[in-house]
């Protein structure tokens, strides 16, 4: 199997983000030609060891890859939908499992956020992105005390635009059992209203 077949075969699987496993199960071949093929080949590009995607694949379908469970939240997920203007560069993902930042020669910055699993919800998958509903993102944010200037905005500028659940806002503010986080979404609900 040459290269450019291998390469057509994880596209026409939908696998842009793929391990080596992946690779044996689709084309039969041995581990050790596998790696020489990824190692090789101008196609494919390596995010962090054991962990593929093929060149041209969206940042953030490679983030959302890594980890299982896992998806993007805070600002990028913000950003991703619309609520603020600002271009994010650090993709940063959820999960419940430890992982070590990622930066590659590519471009590619990639943070993980750990959670308890149960705080694993309010996400979806839109192409092969797995993402944060807005509101998920604005909880995380106040959850994890991170990029709360633009959860802010978002809340603004989504509320306005009547792309935003309220109600859907406040139950999440209540499923992560904080009541940090709830006072603190209700003080920025308000300051959002005024």
């Amino acid at each position: 199997m040459r290269n450019s077949e291998i390469s057509k075969v994880l596209r026409l699987c939908g696998l842009r983000v793929f391990r080596i496993a992946d690779l044996e199960r689709l084309t039969g071949k041995g581990r050790d030609y596998l790696y020489l093929f990824v190692s090789k080949s101008k196609e494919i590009k390596r995010v962090q060891n054991g962990v593929y995607y093929l060149a041209g694949t969206e940042r953030a379908e490679i983030a959302s890859s890594i980890c299982r469970p896992s998806y993007i939240s805070l600002a990028y997920a913000l950003m991703y939908h619309g609520g603020i203007d600002q271009v994010i560069r650090t993709i940063k993902v959820v999960t419940d499992k430890r992982h070590r930042r990622i930066q590659n020669a590519d471009g590619i910055m990639i943070e993980f956020k750990t959670v308890k699993k149960n705080l694993l919800y309010g996400y979806r998958r839109i192409g092969g992105v797995v993402v944060a509903e807005p509101e998920k993102a604005i909880i995380d944010a106040l959850y994890l005390g991170e990029d709360l200037k633009y959860a802010k905005e978002a809340l603004a500028n989504l509320d306005g635009e009547g792309r935003i659940d309220m109600e859907k806002l406040k139950l999440y503010a209540k499923r992560t059992g904080k009541r940090s986080v709830v006072d603190r979404l209700a003080y920025m609900m308000k300051s959002v209203a005024q």
